[in-house]
C-alpha cells in the first residue's frame, strides 16, 4: 500500500487523453500527488515548476519519441526515475528503454493496478535516492569547511557518531531548534554546533561560541547583553552582547552548567521572549537567536541537586545530542591518527609518516581520557619530534593504560562491560579472538554477553 503520509509526485505523459485522464484520476483516488500532460512540451513545463518524483511515459507520442523524452529527461532531470509504457511492447525495445535509464517498463494494454505496482516498486529506491541525496549535501557542506579547519570529529567509521551526524543534520533542518549537546571534554562538542550552524539557513550568520565557565561572574550579564553609554564607570561607548552579536545566527552556549543560577534565570528570559535589555536601558531589542548548549555535566543530576534550573534544562533540550567518548570508538582512532597526520605534514611542510602497527593496537586500547583532542595532541607532538618514516611508540605517553576506558570510573560492572566493547571493537567483533585477548573461555564470553544484553548483528555490536 502506498503510504498517505509520502511525499511523492508523480508526472504522466501520454497522448491518448482519455488514458491519462482516468489514469490521473485512479493515481489521485489511491491518494497520489498525480499530474498529467499530453504533449512532451507540456512535460517540461511542469518539471521545470514542480519536483516530481516518477514520471510515467509512453513510448509512442504523436509529436516526438518517448525515447528522445527519455533521453531528455535523464540529462536535464536526473534525478527523476523513469517508468515507459508502450502498445509496441517488444524486448529489445524495453532493454534499450532500460539501458538509457528507465526503471521500469510496462507494456500496453494494462490494468492500473500494474502500474500502480510499478510506482510502489519504483518509490523505495527513490526514497532511498533521497535520502542518499541529503546525506551527500550535508556531508558535502561539512567537508567543504573541513579543508579549511580542524572539524575533525566529523571523519567516523562508526554508528555511534553516525547517529551524532543524523542528528545534527536533522538540527541544521529545524533552525529554530534549541539543542544540547553533551559529552567528555575533549569530544568535539563545539564542532558538532558549528557543524549544526553550516547546515542551517542561519549559516551565512554569525556563530558566536562562549565558553561559559571564562567569563567572570560580575561581567556575565555585560557580556551576554552589553550596555549603554553612561551606565557605569568607563562605559565610554554602547557595546553589543554576545545575544545581539548572534542575531540571526547561532549562540553556542558551552559549559553550561558552570552558569550561576541568577544568570541561568536571565538567560532564559532572552531565550523564551527572543528580547533583552541592555544594562543601563530600559528599551527592550528583539534578538533572533538559535541557541545551541553544550556540557561535560550531567544536568538531570544538577536539577535534582537543585544547581540548575529545571526551567532552563527544558529550554535548551529541545533537541539532545550526546557525543560518545573516543574509547568507546576505537574504530576511528587509526582514521583519526591519520587525519591529523596530513594535516600536521602540511602543517609542518614534511612528508606523511605512517604509524606502527604495535602503536596503533595500542592506541586502540588506551582509555583517551583527554578523547579526540588528546589524540590530536598526541599526534602533533610525534609529527614534530619523529625523524623517522614510520612512528613507533616511543613518541607516544600511554603508560600502562588498559581497555577499561574511563578509569576514574570504579564501578565494576560498567568497567566489565567497557572492556567487552573495546575488547570486541579490537577484534572486529570475532568471538574467538575476543575470548582469546580477554584471557577467557568462549563459553565464558557469552555468559558476560547475556549478563550485559549483547550480541552481534551483521558483524555489529549491539546492546538491548
Amino acid at each position: 500500500m502506498m503510504n498517505n503520509q509520502l511525499d511523492l509526485n508523480i508526472l504522466i505523459l501520454d497522448d491518448e487523453k482519455d488514458f491519462t485522464d482516468e489514469l490521473h484520476e485512479y493515481l489521485v483516488r489511491n491518494s497520489m500527488n498525480a499530474f498529467r500532460s499530453y504533449t512532451a512540451s507540456e512535460a517540461y513545463s511542469i518539471l521545470d515548476n514542480k519536483s516530481i518524483d516518477i514520471l510515467i511515459l509512453d513510448v509512442k507520442l504523436k509529436h516526438t519519441n518517448g525515447i528522445e523524452v527519455l533521453k531528455i529527461v535523464k540529462k536535464l532531470y536526473s534525478g527523476i526515475e523513469v517508468i515507459m509504457i508502450s502498445g509496441f511492447g517488444d524486448i529489445d525495445k524495453a532493454v534499450k528503454m532500460l539501458r538509457l535509464g528507465a526503471i521500469d517498463f510496462i507494456p500496453k494494454p494494462t490494468a492500473f493496478s500494474q502500474i500502480k505496482l510499478a510506482i510502489e516498486r519504483t518509490n523505495k529506491f527513490v526514497q532511498l535516492s533521497k535520502r542518499l541525496k541529503q546525506f551527500h549535501q550535508y556531508y558535502s557542506k561539512i567537508s567543504i569547511d573541513m579543508d579549511n579547519s580542524d572539524d575533525y570529529i566529523l571523519f567516523n567509521d562508526n554508528s555511534l557518531m553516525q547517529n551524532v551526524l543524523d542528528s545534527a543534520f536533522q538540527a541544521g533542518k529545524h533552525d529554530n531548534l534549541n539543542v544540547l549537546i553533551s559529552g567528555e571534554s575533549g569530544t568535539g562538542k563545539e564542532l558538532v554546533a558549528k557543524a549544526i550552524h553550516k547546515t542551517s539557513s542561519r549559516k551565512n550568520n554569525s556563530f558566536i561560541a562562549v565558553n561559559c565557565a571564562a567569563v567572570p561572574v560580575n561581567l556575565m550579564e555585560n557580556e551576554f547583553f552589553g550596555h549603554e553609554k553612561g551606565a557605569f564607570t568607563n562605559a565610554e561607548i554602547q557595546t553589543l552582547g554576545y545575544f545581539e552579536l548572534a542575531d540571526n545566527g547561532t549562540l553556542f552556549l558551552d559549559e553550561i552548567s558552570e552558569m550561576p543560577l541568577k544568570m541561568q534565570s536571565k538567560i532564559l528570559r532572552a531565550i523564551e521572549e527572543k528580547k533583552i535589555k541592555k544594562i543601563g536601558s530600559n528599551v527592550e531589542v528583539s534578538v533572533d537567536v538559535r541557541v545551541i548548549a553544550a556540557t561535560n555535566q550531567n544536568l538531570n543530576k544538577m536539577v535534582d541537586e537543585e544547581k540548575f534550573r529545571l526551567d532552563l534544562f527544558h529550554r535548551i533540550n529541545i533537541l539532545s545530542i550526546d557525543i560518545p567518548p573516543l574509547r568507546e570508538r576505537c574504530k576511528d582512532i587509526e582514521l583519526l591518527a591519520n587525519y591529523f597526520i596530513k594535516v600536521f605534514a602540511k602543517k609542518f611542510n614534511r612528508k606523511p609518516l605512517l604509524l606502527e602497527k604495535k602503536l596503533i593496537d595500542k592506541l586502540k586500547r588506551y582509555s583517551f581520557p583527554g578523547n579526540v583532542r588528546e589524540l590530536k595532541n598526541m599526534i602533533e607532538r610525534a609529527m614534530i619530534l619523529c625523524r623517522e618514516e614510520v612512528v613507533t611508540e616511543s613518541f607516544f605517553n600511554l603508560g600502562d593504560s588498559a581497555a577499561f576506558g574511563n578509569l576514574r570510573n570504579f564501578n565494576l560492572e560498567h568497567n566489565e562491560m567497557q572492556l567487552l566493547k573495546n575488547a570486541f571493537d579490537f577484534t572486529e567483533n570475532n568471538q574467538v579472538k575476543t575470548a582469546k585477548i580477554l584471557g577467557i573461555s568462549r563459553d565464558t564470553l557469552i555468559r558476560k554477553m547475556k549478563k550485559y544484553n549483547l550480541f552481534i548483528n551483521k558483524n555489529c555490536l549491539i546492546k538491548t
